[in-house]
């Protein structure tokens, strides 16, 4: 490193003039490091680039039908997996139709083969779907003009078949089942009804049966509401959930016999305070989003609101009847 010069002995213009030296050198220093910076930059985007994971449905929101899956091995390079005892199905105990296969004679020498001195030497079965299609029950109410008073008159409609939708309760069972169980639509469900069942069912036949079976399921859910609240310990939480093109909230509260799922328009409070009323579960577990912190500040005890800190588990937060003195607040 050069030794800087003796100022003492520099008059003013040659310490200016080397001033001007300085100041032109830490520019070309200031240019060549910001150049140097952003080939830095640049270099570690790159670097950054090349180490960093592809993107796939595990580390990142690619939905899974993006990932690549990766490829197979051979069958030479499988392992031969080890072997177990064969297993075949159960027999029926109680099969529709028998078939016994006798022999007239030994296919062996064509001597004479009693057949009483024959036993079943393999039983198998062969299963078959039966033909399936409508039962269709045709009612007619008869009547007419009366001779005695002149009122035109008609039968009363027998017990469980009145008039209205001419599709059934195991119709509708099924068009329930297929519809919400294995998630079929509209128009997929009309023509598996059709393939499966030679039943022809439009699409607003189809709506309209689901329509129906909603106060039936809202008896089913008061049951099961009942029980929940009875429950000494609730366990709670909520996620989104998309109803005609909005967000709204899928509820789920699970007690010790029951589990009841609600979709609301809220995330909020009032949806718990709405459902429990005056009910007061021993027990509370959430992730203590707002709307349920205040539902428990609300509805239960001051002395409900203590629990040991050993209580917590997996990020989840309860308030529970137990004070101790190593206990928080929820």
């Amino acid at each position: 490193m050069t030794s800087p010069p003796d100022l003492s002995t520099l008059s003013h213009a040659e310490k200016d003039t080397l001033i001007l030296a300085l100041f032109a050198r830490l520019a070309v220093a200031d240019e060549r490091i910001a150049a140097q910076d952003a080939r830095i930059l640049a270099l570690e985007a790159r670097l950054n680039e090349l180490t960093r994971p592809p993107k796939t449905p595990d580390n990142s929101s690619k939905p899974p039908s993006q990932g690549q899956k990766q490829d197979c091995p051979s069958p030479a390079a499988r392992l031969a997996r080890k072997s177990r005892p064969g297993v075949g199905r159960t027999l029926h105990p109680n099969p529709d139709k028998r078939i016994d296969a006798v022999l007239p004679a030994c296919p062996k020498c064509n001597a004479a083969f009693p057949e009483a001195l024959q036993t079943p030497q393999q039983v198998y079965e062969r299963i078959e779907l039966p033909p399936v299609r409508p039962h269709v029950t045709q009612v007619r109410l008869f009547g007419g003009r009366c001779a005695c008073c002149g009122e035109r008159v008609t039968a009363d409609a027998p017990a469980g078949l009145g008039r209205g939708s001419p599709f059934g309760p195991s119709i509708a069972a099924m068009v329930v089942y297929l519809h919400y169980a294995h998630a079929i639509g509209m128009e997929r469900l009309a023509l598996l009804m059709d393939e499966l069942f030679s039943l022809s069912i439009s699409e607003g036949a189809i709506s309209n049966i689901l329509a129906r079976a909603r106060q039936p399921l809202l008896a089913a859910r008061t049951a099961i509401q009942a029980v929940v609240l009875a429950s000494p310990v609730v366990c709670s939480d909520e996620t989104s959930a998309r109803v005609t093109g909005k967000t709204w909230w899928e509820w789920v509260f699970v007690g010790a016999l029951a589990v009841l799922h609600t979709i609301q328009p809220s995330r909020g409070k009032a949806v718990v305070t709405a459902l429990f009323g005056d009910a007061r579960p021993g027990v509370w577990v959430s992730d203590m989003l707002g709307s349920q912190r205040t539902f428990c500040a609300m509805r239960l005890t001051p002395s409900s609101v203590a629990i040991p800190r050993s209580a917590r588990r997996s990020g989840n937060s309860c308030c529970a009847p137990s004070p101790s003195d190593d206990g928080e607040r929820c």
